[in-house]
C-alpha cells in the first residue's frame, strides 16, 4: 500500500500489486515534492518488496525521513495525513534502532 501528500494536505493511498482488473498495478508514480509512505498490507501475511528509483538523479545529502513537525507544517496540520506517515515512520526509526543495537 502507498500513500503520498501533497503541500494542499491531499492524501492519496493505492494498493500496488498484481490485479489490473482491479486498478491495482506493480508500480507507482510518485511525483516530484511528494512526500509518500510505503507499507505491507495489515491484513496480508506474505511478504513484499519495495524499491524507489529516482530519474534524473538522486544525491543522498538532499534524502531524509520527515519528522511529525516537519509533515504537519508540509501537509497543512494534524490529522489523518501525519498520522499516516507517522505509524510508518516510527515503524522505520524503531527498524533502524533495533538493528543499530546488534
Amino acid at each position: 500500500m502507498v500513500s503520498e501528500g501533497d503541500c494542499d494536505g491531499r492524501l492519496a493511498k493505492f494498493d500496488v500489486g498484481f490485479d489490473v482488473k482491479n486498478h491495482v498495478f506493480p508500480l507507482a508514480t510518485v511525483p516530484k515534492g511528494v512526500w509518500f509512505a510505503a507499507e505491507p498490507d495489515p491484513d496480508c501475511e506474505a511478504y513484499s518488496l519495495m524499491g524507489a528509483t529516482v530519474a534524473p538523479g538522486f544525491n543522498y545529502t538532499d534524502w531524509s525521513i520527515a519528522t511529525k513537525p516537519q509533515l504537519i507544517e508540509a501537509l497543512g496540520g494534524e490529522g489523518n495525513v501525519c498520522d499516516e506517515y507517522m505509524k510508518v515512520v516510527d515503524r522505520l526509526v524503531a527498524k533502524d534502532l533495533e538493528e543499530t543495537d546488534r
